[in-house]
Order: C-alpha cells, then sequence, then structure tokens
C-alpha cells in the first residue's frame, strides 16, 4: 500500500490549510507557541498556506514554562517571519488557584489542566482581536491516547496534524528543515513536554512515541487485535493493553475536537511503511 511522504504530507498540510481558509472566508491563522514541535509544524504550514504576515504566533507561558521553550518559541517565530507576542497567564493561573483553596488542596490533573483551559481563552481572545482562526495543533497519537485536555488544546477551528502520528511531525519538520534552519533544532531535539508542572516529559505518562505509533498504526489503521500487535512489534501484550485501555476510556473526548484534515493518502509511523 502507497503511503505519503514527508514532501508530500507538508503540501497537503499547508493546500488544506488553504483550502480551510478560503472556504470560511477568512485569511489569518492564531497559532499557540510551546516551543514543541507540533504547533512549529502547524505555523510553518500556515505560514506557507497564508503568507507569515498572516500568521500570529503566541507563547503562553507560565511558572512551568522553561526559559529555552520561550527562546524556541521566538526563534520559530523569527525564522518564519510571523507576528509574535507573549501573554503570561502565569497571574491568571495563580489567581484561580487561590480562589479554588490552593494548589496544595487541588490534585494535580486539575491544577495542570487550568493551564490549557487559560491558554485557550487567551489564544481565543487573541482570534477576536486579529479576525484570524485558531488552529489547534494535536497530532493522531495525542488525540487517540486522549493526551489533551478538553477546552484547553482541544480547541480551534481546524485541526491539520489530527491524522498525523507524531514520527510524521518529526518527518515533516526535517523536511521543512531541508533548505535551512526553520524550525528550529532544538525543538527537533528536545524531549516533548507539554510543561505543566515542573520537570515534566510526556512519557512519563505514555510509552515512548517510536513504540506508541507503531502500536497505535497496527491497533487502529490495520485492525489489528492486541495479541497480534505484541507479537508483531515483539513488545510485551501489557503495554499493548495499556495503550488500548487509554484509547477506549478516552474516545468521548474526540467528539469535542474541531474538524481535522484529511490526506490523499494514508500516512504511517512505520519505518518499513514509506
Amino acid at each position: 500500500m502507497k503511503t505519503l511522504g514527508a514532501a508530500r504530507v507538508f503540501a497537503e498540510l499547508s493546500g488544506g490549510i488553504k483550502k480551510f481558509f478560503k472556504t470560511a472566508g477568512a485569511d489569518k491563522a492564531v497559532v499557540g507557541l510551546s516551543g514543541g514541535i507540533d504547533c512549529a509544524v502547524v505555523a510553518a504550514a500556515a505560514a506557507d498556506a497564508l503568507g507569515a504576515e498572516n500568521v500570529f504566533g503566541v507563547a503562553l507561558p507560565t511558572r512551568f514554562s522553561s526559559c529555552e521553550s520561550m527562546g524556541l518559541a521566538k526563534k520559530l517565530a523569527k525564522n518564519l517571519g510571523i507576528n509574535f507576542r507573549v501573554i503570561n497567564i502565569d497571574g491568571a493561573f495563580e489567581c484561580l488557584l487561590k480562589e479554588m483553596g490552593g494548589a496544595q488542596k487541588l490534585h494535580k490533573l486539575t491544577a495542570q489542566n487550568l493551564q490549557p483551559r487559560l491558554r485557550a481563552n487567551a489564544l481565543m481572545a487573541v482570534s477576536n482581536e486579529t479576525g484570524g482562526l485558531l488552529l489547534n495543533t494535536g497530532n493522531k497519537t495525542e488525540i487517540a491516547m486522549g493526551y489533551f485536555t478538553l477546552y484547553g488544546d482541544s480547541c480551534g477551528a481546524f485541526a491539520p496534524l489530527a491524522y498525523l502520528y507524531k514520527k510524521n511531525i518529526y518527518d515533516v519538520a526535517e523536511y521543512i528543515n531541508k533548505a535551512q534552519e526553520i524550525i528550529p533544532r532544538g525543538t527537533i531535539t528536545r524531549a516533548p513536554t507539554a510543561e505543566l508542572a515542573h520537570g515534566q516529559k510526556d512519557e512519563d505518562d505514555l510509552p515512548p512515541y517510536k513504540i506508541l505509533d507503531k502500536i497505535l498504526y497496527l491497533y487502529l489503521d490495520k485492525k489489528l487485535p492486541s495479541a497480534s500487535v505484541a507479537k508483531k512489534l515483539n513488545i510485551d501484550i501489557a503495554v499493548i493493553k495499556h495503550a488500548e485501555t487509554l484509547y477506549k476510556k478516552n474516545l468521548f473526548k474526540q467528539k469535542y475536537l474541531p474538524p481535522a484534515l484529511k490526506f490523499s493518502a494514508p500516512v504511517s509511523p512505520m519505518d518499513d511503511g514509506r
């Protein structure tokens, strides 16, 4: 079965964004920039589709956002030539924590999820002010695992990455940088993190993406049972079952996501699938 390579994926990302915005009668986009790989690829595709001057990148730090993250976000915006601003939401976060009795009294997930929901409010305010549509930056791997916050990073008018696995995002980033560094190297090499707590890494909660992508591809796209996935990948079936449980547990959250870009052919995270 023929699958799409990175060059074609980027072309369809750009073309899909352009078509969606034309249909919606909009010509400006808003993208939250965290210093991470997903938002970097979305921003690059939006700049290609709409023109850099029509893309508004917004960094929304809290006390958990590292200097590295903010530096990478700023560098990306400069490399792309897009508009860039910083809206620090830590004061609003602190006020909300205080009103709810203080961080010590809250479940850690409650405190973490307050942040993306505050970010969504700020991003939608920028959307209102600029007339730009907010682009969602979630990818297929995170969506399948429910690794996003309802009414937070689930927000947006359009989700261009929703059918791309995490590996595909990295492949596209490398393609974007083929001629020169557009997406900062640090964004590509750093460990993925939502930065909702000190020292947080995605792999604290999920299997490594290089394994998880393949599990989900075989389970969701190829419709293989858990035992067959475990055998094919030579992985303990408990890991497969854990991913399966997360997928089923979080299926309802997918109903709240914006419309997604569909590609002209399947996109595979398998090493032998491209």
